[in-house]
């Protein structure tokens, strides 16, 4: 049997209302679930997916005006604590790896978010300038 939890309304975009999560599962189970997330994403990868949202969501938590992308105003950003500014990132760290499957190239704040599927890495770009790379091997 496989566990879910619910996630917040901005990350259901990812699986539906559900995402896996590893507490007393099997490494069969585990390993499964990471070959059915890649499966029904366009973004091949092969490090954890846990390490490549951790790595990608302290890349965006540099990036200003993140938050508009959540649809959420600077001033409801500003009412939120560290921790949950740190979920609302890592929300929009899977919501934009599995947004790069369909899409080359996604805005966040003033920063471009591009998959390059040949180099198997996500760019982070502000402006002119390389600003994080995520390696997905």
């Amino acid at each position: 049997m496989i566990a879910v939890a619910v996630r917040p309304a901005a990350s259901r975009r990812l699986f539906g209302e559900h995402e896996y999560t590893d507490k007393g599962e099997s490494d069969t189970r585990k390993r499964w679930w990471q070959w059915e997330r890649r499966r029904m994403m366009g973004i091949k990868f092969g490090r954890e997916y846990r390490d490549i949202i951790d790595d990608f969501t302290n890349a965006l938590q540099e990036i200003e005006r993140c938050h508009e992308f959540l649809e959420m105003s600077a001033e409801d950003w500003g009412e939120l604590n560290e921790g949950e500014r740190k979920e609302c990132i890592k929300t929009l760290a899977d919501d934009l790896f599995y947004g790069l499957g369909t899409e080359v190239q996604m805005s966040v704040g003033d920063c471009t978010v591009t998959h390059d599927p040949k180099r198997h890495v996500i760019r982070i770009d502000q402006g002119e300038a390389l600003t994080r790379v995520i390696h997905l091997v």
